[in-house]
C-alpha cells in the first residue's frame, strides 16, 4: 500500500501517530512537498489549524 493512503486508513482508525509514521515516508522521499509537512504540522498541532478562529498564521 502508498504509505500515504495507508496514513489515511490509519487516520480514519483513530491511529494518529501510525499514521504520523507513514507521513513521514513520503515527507522523506521528496521533502520539497510542503502539502505533505503541512498536513504533518496539522496532525502534530491540531490547535494552530483547527482552532476556534481558524489557522495561527503569527505561528
Amino acid at each position: 500500500m502508498i504509505p500515504f493512503t495507508h496514513g489515511l486508513v490509519l487516520l480514519r482508525q483513530g491511529k494518529t501517530n501510525a499514521a504520523l509514521a507513514q507521513f513521514t515516508i513520503p515527507r522523506d522521499l521528496d521533502a520539497g512537498n510542503w502539502r505533505i509537512r503541512k498536513q504533518i504540522w496539522a496532525l502534530e498541532n491540531p490547535d494552530k489549524f483547527h482552532g476556534v478562529e481558524g489557522i495561527d498564521w503569527v505561528w
